[in-house]
């Protein structure tokens, strides 16, 4: 009976380190410095990394505005327009259609974005490395200079 006790606990603990373990935050960075996000984390919604949308895009210096009562944010990085409204699919990059997987969606007062389709929608390329559950966005003028 202990015995069956005692592994009871080491099933409830592994199952509770991994859930820890998943429930980690992943990390971003943009040109190879991490990205803080004091209020809320990033975090996998969707089967994609969501994260506080100006966090990431503001290091990338693009401008972020939020419009509260049409619920749309708009994006501006040099050439670059992107627009999408909270809960859709799509959105437009400079002016044309763009269908992604994951809705912007309001968390706690913040607006979580797939990091992923934006950071590329605004000419960088996205990268995701699994061992250190890392998102790694490297910006135009960066590509340039590399």
């Amino acid at each position: 009976m202990k015995l069956l006790t005692l592994s009871r606990i080491g099933i409830v603990g592994v199952t509770l380190c991994a859930a820890l373990v998943q429930a980690a935050p992943p990390t971003v960075t943009v040109d190879g410095r991490t990205v803080n996000f004091p209020d809320m984390q990033p975090r996998f919604m969707y089967n994609h990394v969501m994260v506080p949308l100006r966090g990431v895009f503001e290091r990338m210096h693009a401008n972020v505005d939020w419009d509260f009562g049409a619920q749309r944010i708009t994006c501006v990085k040099d050439d670059a327009t992107v627009q999408l409204m909270l809960g859709d699919k799509e959105a437009r990059v400079n002016g044309q259609k763009v269908l992604f997987d994951a809705p912007a969606t309001l968390s706690h007062g913040r607006t979580l974005v797939p990091v992923s389709f934006l950071a590329q929608a605004l000419g960088a390329r996205v990268e995701w490395d699994d061992a250190s559950q890392t998102v790694k966005i490297t910006t135009p003028a960066r590509l340039r200079q590399g």
